[in-house]
């Protein structure tokens, strides 16, 4: 998994379900806006807001492999500001789970 609002990749099938179901229940709504399919490659553009206000957008690349298993995840948050705040708010939320320490921005 790699997103803008993790500061470096998140690997391995226990940290990214963490991180996908801490960030599924910090949301109040989220409201796919379209889907795109191209080759092994699915885009997703979605708007939410969190349960603490903030309003964002972005896309999700779904890459699956020769399998049509996933394979990689990418999500771009925007807007920025929104975003960073997002990140620590979701690093506290994850904090001593399976997920690296370091893995969220910590406002330093």
């Amino acid at each position: 998994l790699e997103a803008s609002a993790i500061v470096r990749p998140a690997v391995g099938g226990e940290a990214v379900s963490t991180i996908m179901a801490g960030t599924s229940r910090y949301y109040n709504g989220c409201i796919f806006t379209n889907q795109v399919e191209g080759g092994n490659k699915t885009y997703l553009g979605w708007n939410v807001e969190t349960s603490t206000g903030l309003k964002m957008s972005g896309v999700t690349i779904l890459t699956k492999n020769d399998k049509g298993q996933l394979q990689h995840i990418a999500i771009h948050h925007r807007p920025m500001k929104e975003m960073m705040i997002f990140s620590q708010e979701i690093g506290e939320l994850v904090k001593g789970t399976a997920v690296e320490p370091g893995t969220f921005y910590d406002g330093k």
